[in-house]
């Protein structure tokens, strides 16, 4: 069972879509991140991913970036996963993206969702971890590549 279990879900998987855009992209992550039973709206998920952004990018590097906010009325921690078909150029790097990993944590955590990051981080620097995700041939075939982050040869 990988550390990620807990916070993903098939449905908040997306493999290969056709986005343009970076204000697109923070849409489809921002729904897929909203729930029903969610006092919060799609719309302030999008706004809090952007206000982060604005304070600095999140892309990683290789292709990779990790849109993360801290929102007030949410109770755990909650992952999207949604690669591109073509890498789009993001704001404020001069390299194209086509993997996004979103997250959004509870207002109440402080430093924990700094360690969570840095878990993320390393699961994506493992060997062969970005190409398998890059391979990835539908959203079932992504999503398991996430639920077993651990596998994943260092």
């Amino acid at each position: 069972m990988s550390f990620l279990s807990p916070f993903i879900s098939k449905d908040r998987t997306v493999n290969k879509a056709s986005l343009k855009s970076q204000k697109r992209i923070f849409e489809v992550l921002s729904n897929l991140l909203h729930t029903p039973d969610d006092e919060i709206s799609s719309d302030l998920i999008y706004q809090k991913l952007f206000d982060r952004e604005r304070i600095g990018s999140t892309a990683i590097g290789k292709g990779v970036a990790v849109p993360h906010c801290r929102i007030a009325g949410i109770m755990v921690t909650r992952l999207a996963i949604l690669t591109l078909d073509v890498p789009i150029e993001y704001e404020m790097t001069n390299e194209p993206v086509d993997i996004f990993i979103a997250a959004i944590f509870p207002e109440s955590v402080k430093d924990v969702h700094i360690a969570f990051m840095g878990e993320l981080v390393k699961f994506l620097k493992k060997k062969g971890t970005l190409t398998n995700i890059r391979q990835a041939q539908s959203n079932e075939q992504l999503y398991q590549l996430f639920l077993s982050a651990s596998d994943v040869t260092p």
